[in-house]
């Protein structure tokens, strides 16, 4: 029901009108734009940007009411300064509301949330999961949203190919990996989304440890078993 407010300008702009075309044509517009913010509110369209396109298309609205008041020059009638002020009003509060989203996306005051299934799902045949954990959120000053994979072979691939397999996976997503020696993981960070969903995202890529001393495995990992491969994809909001 919330959402219906986004029709809002529609009614400022047919009580505000003189024009009957001009009424007409834009009218429709603001009716469309309304459409789509209510598509983008239900994750229809525009799912991974959700707040950058509902704050563009918010000034899209004032900007197409500005220009009809310009154009139209409405009249003095009751109800044409009935539909100035509430204009006004809702250009007022838009504004108000885009301003304070964007301090709060700046400050990461939305939260980062999980990583999505895509970032490593659908997995390649042969590939299955043997574990997807994503119970963990934590930080102080920044808020890291873990999401772990275990992944293992099938009759397919058997598990000592499983590594080489993941991380051609992995780089086929857009990563770019770089090997750290001293923990045995192949790790990645980047930057996704848009002005006020823009997200930084992190991957790091286990194989079995070999090689090194326990002592170390026992430090950076735990005493816990390991699987052929173990994935940790991270989200956080800022840097």
């Amino acid at each position: 029901m919330l959402r219906l407010i986004f029709f809002a300008p529609v009614v400022c702009w047919l009580l505000m009108a003189r024009s009957a075309a001009l009424r007409i044509r834009l009218g429709l517009l603001l009716f469309a734009i309304a459409a789509v913010q209510v598509a983008v509110t239900h994750g229809l369209v525009m799912a991974a940007e959700p707040i950058t396109v509902l704050a563009g298309l918010a000034i899209t609205v004032i900007v197409v009411l500005l220009c009809g008041w310009i154009f139209d020059e409405p009249g003095r009638s009751g109800r044409a300064m009935i539909g100035i002020a509430l204009s006004l009003a809702w250009s007022l509060f838009t504004m108000l509301v885009v301003l304070v989203t964007a301090v709060a996306s700046t400050l990461g005051l939305f939260g980062s949330g999980h990583p999505k299934d895509d970032v490593l799902l659908p997995l390649p045949s042969g590939l299955v999961v043997l574990k997807d954990d994503d119970s963990y959120c934590g930080g102080t000053a920044v808020t890291y949203c873990y999401r772990e994979f275990w992944i293992g072979g099938s009759a397919m691939i058997p598990d000592a190919d499983v590594f080489t397999h993941v991380l051609d996976h992995i780089r086929s997503r857009g990563w770019s990996l770089d090997y750290d020696e001293n923990y045995q993981e192949w790790h990645g960070c980047r930057v996704t989304g848009w002005w006020l969903d823009r997200l930084h995202s992190c991957v790091e890529v286990y194989s079995p440890w070999t090689g090194a001393s326990q002592t170390n495995r026992v430090l950076t990992r735990g005493t816990r078993s390991e699987p052929p491969a173990r994935i940790v994809f991270d989200n956080h909001d800022r840097d």
